[in-house]
């Protein structure tokens, strides 16, 4: 995973029996896409793959651009196939099967 992070927070979670979850996409890192709900979620879409992490701050006033983009980001992945599933959910299928492939879902 990518994402900005302390050099010493993957060690401390490490030693405390935690798992480090970061971000693979973090488009309003970009302010050319938050230009246009119809932007911002056609760069999130195209950069989709399974297991990504969509890292979005709706919660502010200013981002307004992104929570607009949420339902079309939604039905966009919805359309290729893909589901939402919880940080844990994640980690699960991340592990490996016994026959080696790795289940993550699409």
């Amino acid at each position: 995973m990518s994402g900005k992070r302390l050099f010493v927070l993957p060690w401390y979670l490490a030693r405390h029996d935690r798992t480090t979850a970061m971000w693979s996409i973090e488009p309003e890192t970009y302010p050319a896409l938050t230009n246009t709900p119809e932007t911002f979620a056609q760069y999130v879409i195209e950069r989709a793959e399974p297991g990504a992490i969509v890292l979005m701050h709706v919660m502010y006033k200013s981002r307004e651009v992104s929570r607009l983009a949420l339902p079309l980001i939604i039905d966009g992945l919805k359309a290729k196939g893909y589901q939402w599933v919880t940080i844990a959910e994640l980690l699960k299928a991340q592990e490996p099967t016994q026959t080696g492939e790795n289940p993550l879902p699409r």
